[in-house]
């Protein structure tokens, strides 16, 4: 869990609209922080849009592109087996 780009692709794994809707019956909202107002940097201000979304749709994960995400942050596959490239 020491690699951004690894903990990057997890989060993408997590349908926070989904788990907001579940946990507060509806109430709840999804965001980027857990803070608001002027301890937000500018970039992580909540407009409506993920920086990190959802890997699937309708609250399914989309396997293919998971494997992608993570593809793209350096890893990759020995047969079901996520590996980190050049380890066995």
């Amino acid at each position: 869990m020491t690699d951004p780009r690894f903990r990057r692709a997890v989060a993408r794994h997590l349908d926070r609209t989904a788990i907001a809707d579940e946990v507060f019956g509806g109430y709840g909202t999804p965001a980027e922080t857990p803070l608001r107002g002027r301890w937000v940097p500018a970039e992580l201000e909540w407009d409506g849009e993920a920086r990190l979304p959802f890997l699937g749709t309708e609250d399914e994960l989309d396997v293919d592109r998971a494997r992608a995400a993570f593809r793209e942050a350096g890893y990759q596959y020995d047969g079901d087996r996520l590996v980190r490239r050049g380890q066995s």
